[in-house]
């Protein structure tokens, strides 16, 4: 072979390894194109304390939804999550919830995790008794 030739196959076999080691990060789905999870609807608009409340949408299943918080401003409240499935999401209002009208924020699950807010408002009417 002429030294051409070979700076051909030098050439492909690089191109090779870098196909073989990027295809597991590629096929994993991760990446930028992946769904994020989206809340479209709430059972109610208003619950007290300790109650569930059921959150429809897109994208909700534990791997894409990994906590819910509850945000009023400066305050943050983390919800329990009772079950979830792809399209529905049922959480407890924390006994510890102020009263007010709280933005509803997905942890997204993945290789880098994000806070998504959501389109949905909940009003926390009046505490537990």
């Amino acid at each position: 072979m002429t030294r051409i030739q070979d700076s051909h196959w030098l050439w492909i076999a690089l191109a090779l390894a870098a196909l073989v080691l990027l295809f597991p990060i590629v096929a994993r789905g991760d990446g930028p194109e992946a769904p994020l999870p989206v809340i479209r609807l709430l059972d109610r608009c208003y619950a007290n304390s300790g109650e569930a409340v059921t959150a429809t949408g897109d994208f909700l299943d534990r791997r894409s939804a990994m906590a819910l918080t509850l945000v009023n401003g400066s305050q943050e409240v983390t919800a329990t999550i009772i079950r979830q499935s792809a399209t529905q999401l049922v959480f407890q209002v924390p006994e510890a919830a102020p009263l007010g009208r709280y933005q509803l924020r997905i942890l997204t699950g993945g290789l880098k995790p994000r806070l998504v807010d959501q389109p949905v408002f909940l009003l926390i009417a009046r505490p537990a008794q």
